[in-house]
């Protein structure tokens, strides 16, 4: 079935092929509220780290659970709890806790805590003690279907929907939180004085609190619901819905509640799945795309597998121990790429290239870049690595991988040193600095123009081509973002930064990885979890979708201060500038260029659709 992502995408863009599949229920996945605590931990602890895993656990395991989990690491220095709210289908759940993952890490970066409720889940952690155990009324939450109940039906319908909901809150507080995902009922009954209809509802309380609290919490969210045909309510323990139509699939009998009504016989048995969704308007905010942010969902994870390509020109996969000495891999590794790899240079004469490092280009968490000038007297870049202590996957990635290649649209490695406890690569000299210091510019439009953009978007796509396709080793870049590319004198981009490539072998679709790598808000989701594809060419294809919106847009994927929240996630708002108004006059731009913008854009959304199926490969994207 077609999303409505694409369908729009191909009445605007007529020239740009965009039909793929999305699964329809997802497109009724909405984020209802977020909150970030105030303190924030350091970057690198250990209980970034502890978070990280702790996350990855408890959404993996509500996925494959029943819709419920709740998990600390060993240290119990962070602690998550993942719920799928049981009306939804179990396809809704895994992409719903996969959105709130991702979107909760670009929420709150290095927050020490913080919660996401979307309208089909809740993913929360927090550092210390478990928060589970005690109901958490401070955030009440709720919608409602616009169209009232008439005055003369308002008290039969209030009185059916609060014995219902009473029943209802009785049986999910007594369900036995011995087995996970089961503490919610569902239910029905008839409303007298309302044509015979039926009324259908449904409560859920977080599996660890007492039944007492289950029930009071279930009470206090309920009391907030008009009388209106449906509506929902949310505190962070527990969840209620109701509707005039049936809106999920015959539970089991131990979860069914049929409330007979008093002048009426018993209530009809339950109605299959597939009648029209009576949800409330509010709740149709969002859009197929929003999935998106699923490749922001962790942080890299270290990754001990490293490629080992023989003289040979085969290439086999070798285990580096995280016990084992980095140098000494390093030389190895080095060793065994014979004439394959670059020059290498004494640290004596990158002082002398860089004039005692006088000339400091930038500083990252990587290291330092200084400019330079090489024997052969062309400018260069000197990049030093920090932190030697780890095992050198990075470093040996970057010598070796950009070594093979040779394209306009890729930066030139001149050499790499490593001497003692230095690490360095030099480069050619980009003297227009990286990519993202343009776009995220309040001017950057009329600095570069939309046809200098247009033609950077379409060198990009160039060098990922021959990345993927043109040399005789694939290579996967897993890092795409306006970072790593690097502009040259005349603005021609090229592609930089190979610390997480991965080589694999032309004759193969897919590539066998252990862990996570990337950036947050250009994570593919496949990278993040294997549920949703293999990871391939096409994760390279995501990141730079994203990276193509964020050009469009000047501003970062996630926006942190916006003064709509509608307008926090890029993604959603330039997709309802395309399908809802088939402009982009938000962006200020005139006529002429509009359709530049709107190709990028209407690529860019392409590119990041959540299955790598549906996404084209980087030849067939629009550019070429």
């Amino acid at each position: 079935m077609d999303s409505n992502l694409a369908v729009l995408l191909a009445i605007v863009v007529a020239d740009v092929c965009v039909a793929r599949t999305t699964p329809p229920a997802f497109a009724q996945t909405v984020q209802v509220w977020s909150e970030c605590s105030p303190e924030n931990y350091t970057a690198g602890s250990a209980y970034g780290e502890s978070l990280r895993g702790v996350l990855k656990d408890v959404v993996d395991a509500a996925v494959s659970g029943g819709g419920y989990a709740a998990a600390n690491d060993a240290s119990g220095a962070a602690h998550g709890l993942a719920i799928c709210y049981a009306d939804a289908p179990p396809q809704v759940c895994r992409l719903c806790l996969a959105m709130a993952a991702g979107n909760l890490l670009l929420a709150c970066p290095r927050a020490v805590g913080g919660a996401m409720l979307y309208n089909n889940c809740l993913l929360r952690y927090a550092a210390g003690a478990p928060f589970l155990a005690r109901p958490d009324m401070d955030q009440e939450f709720s919608f409602y279907n616009p169209n009232m109940t008439s005055a003369g039906d308002a008290a039969q319908f209030g009185a059916a929907l609060s014995r219902l909901m009473d029943r209802l809150a009785l049986a999910a507080a007594s369900s036995s939180s011995s087995s996970r995902g089961r503490r919610f009922a569902f239910g029905q009954t008839n409303i007298t004085g309302d044509d015979g209809s039926s009324l259908y509802a449904f409560v859920q309380c977080v599996d660890d609190l007492s039944p007492d609290d289950c029930r009071r919490c279930l009470q206090s969210i309920a009391a907030s619901l008009p009388m209106t045909r449906g509506g929902r309510a949310y505190s962070l323990t527990c969840y209620t819905r109701f509707e005039v139509v049936p809106f999920y699939r015959p539970p089991t009998a131990t979860n069914l509640v049929v409330v007979a009504s008093p002048a009426s016989a018993p209530a009809s048995p339950l109605l299959p799945t597939g009648s029209r969704d009576g949800k409330p308007s509010k709740l149709r905010m969002r859009l197929a795309l929003a999935v998106s942010t699923v490749a922001a969902t962790l942080l890299v994870i270290s990754c001990f597998i490293v490629v080992k390509i023989r003289k040979s020109g085969k290439f086999q996969l070798r285990i580096i121990g995280k016990n084992s000495n980095p140098k000494e891999n390093i030389e190895e590794l080095l060793d065994n790429y014979g004439s394959l790899a670059p020059k290498r240079y004494k640290y004596s004469q990158l002082k002398d290239m860089t004039g005692s490092f006088s000339e400091k280009l930038g500083e990252g968490g990587y290291g330092m870049v200084y400019k330079g000038t090489s024997p052969d007297g062309h400018s260069v870049a000197v990049k030093f690595l920090h932190d030697l202590t780890r095992n050198g996957e990075e470093f040996v990635n970057e010598v070796i991988s950009i070594r093979r290649t040779s394209h306009v649209n890729v930066v030139t490695l001149v050499g790499f040193c490593l001497e003692g406890s230095k690490r360095a690569l030099i480069y050619e000299y980009m003297p227009n600095g990286s990519l993202e210091k343009f776009i995220y510019a309040e001017n950057s439009k009329t600095t570069l123009g939309w046809d200098k953009l247009y033609d950077i978007a379409v060198g990009i796509a160039r060098g990922l081509e021959y990345l993927h396709r043109g040399c005789n080793t694939r290579i996967i870049h897993f890092d795409i973002k306006p970072h790593n590319i690097l502009l040259d004198h005349d603005f021609v981009p090229k592609i930089a930064d190979f610390g997480l490539a991965k080589l694999c072998n032309p004759k193969e679709s897919y590539l066998s990885m252990a862990g996570m790598r990337g950036t947050i808000g250009f994570i593919a989701p496949e990278v993040f979890s294997r549920r949703f594809g293999v990871v391939s060419t096409k994760s390279d294809v995501y990141s730079y979708g994203m990276m193509l919106l964020e050009m469009v847009g000047g501003r970062k994927n996630l926006k942190a201060s916006v003064d709509n929240p509608s307008e926090m996630y890029f993604p959603d708002w330039i997709y309802r500038c395309l399908a809802d108004v088939g402009s982009l006059h938000s962006f200020d731009m005139e006529h002429e260029t509009e359709e530049i913008a709107r190709k990028m854009a209407s690529i860019g959304l392409w590119c990041i659709q959540v299955s790598p199926s549906s996404r084209p490969t980087i030849s067939k994207g629009g550019f070429f």
